[in-house]
């Protein structure tokens, strides 16, 4: 699947006229996923295609143009020429309360929206978006935790499949900046897609207590498994967080999956839809475990440490 447009003026706007490659419907967005007969300049659409390969579209450039934005998201394309993120202008100003997201495999940020792609962007209210202006109507994201907070670092959670596809979530402490940290819709289905079941990108983690969180997080594998790539403990004190900061990744059924240690840890997650991210301290355990004895049993005393993950029950050798 990938996001396209229509950077020129053309004959036939019929999508199978523009694009006679691909291997769906074009699909506009209006609230929910449309299947269209026909397309426009300015406007984005979802397409699938077998196989890797470049478009060449014939027709007339288009120097300047203005788009309709209705309140929500919306996939928009550029016109003949590549538009930065940080200089769009809408009408009236400032109409975009998100970043831009383009599709690779997953949602990507972009700094610059390329003719004959498409790209969401998120709007406040209806108006235009107008492609070939000079001033700046929108302002870069930057980091979407607040800047205001000496404290807040984020780490990234890095998911990718056995087709080349990759989606980063990340999570941190301090002030989430909501707008920029919102996902544009899932993909149509068989499309690669990570998301927070929150819809966000970006969740946020409690102060220093030792239960941290548990997140969602919703899959949508494009066919092949998927892999996730926990950061390390020692990483996460380095950069600002709660020091010893523990991940531990569990499946639909609860099972734990993998959990962090001291270097980054990849897992398996075949082609799970849902999996549950639980941050702890290394304050509060997250497993069950239990040590070996020391010394030996054949003292008059021996230690044996253990740990639990939630309030210790004690039975009887009789069960009681």
């Amino acid at each position: 699947w990938n996001l396209v447009s229509v950077a020129k003026t053309v004959a036939d706007y019929t999508p199978s006229d523009v694009i006679p490659t691909a291997s769906s419907s074009a699909y506009a967005y209006a609230a929910s996923y449309q299947a269209v007969t026909t397309t426009e300049n300015g406007r984005g659409y979802w397409l699938k295609f077998h196989g890797g390969q470049v478009l060449s579209v014939s027709g007339t450039q288009i120097s300047s143009g203005s788009v309709p934005l209705a309140t929500g998201w919306n996939i928009v394309g550029p016109l003949s020429s590549p538009v930065s993120a940080g200089s769009i202008v809408t009408t009236p100003p400032g109409l975009v309360v998100s970043e831009v997201y383009g599709y690779e495999g997953g949602y990507q940020s972009a700094t610059t929206l390329m003719p004959g792609k498409g790209y969401w962007v998120k709007s406040s209210g209806a108006g235009t978006i107008d492609f070939g202006g000079a001033s700046s109507g929108m302002t870069s994201a930057g980091n979407p935790f607040a800047e205001t907070d000496s404290d807040l670092r984020a780490l990234d959670l890095e998911f990718s499949d056995d087709l080349g596809n990759r989606q980063v979530l990340s999570i941190g402490t301090g002030t989430v900046n909501e707008g920029f940290a919102e996902l544009p819709p899932v993909p149509p289905a068989g499309a690669f897609d990570v998301r927070f079941a929150s819809g966000k990108r970006i969740a946020k983690v409690g102060g220093n207590g030792s239960q941290m969180g548990s997140f969602v997080i919703r899959l949508q594998p494009a066919g092949g498994n998927v892999r996730i790539i926990l950061p390390a403990q020692s990483r996460v004190g380095a950069n600002g967080l709660a020091n010893g900061l523990v991940f531990s990744l569990s499946d639909a059924t609860g099972k734990t999956i993998a959990v962090s240690s001291d270097a980054p840890v990849a897992a398996d997650l075949g082609r799970a839809t849902d999996v549950t991210l639980t941050v702890s301290s290394q304050g509060q355990p997250h497993v069950y475990r239990l040590e070996q004895n020391y010394p030996n049993p054949f003292n008059p005393t021996t230690t044996i440490a253990w740990q639990l993950p939630g309030e210790p029950r004690v039975y009887a050798l009789e069960g009681s």
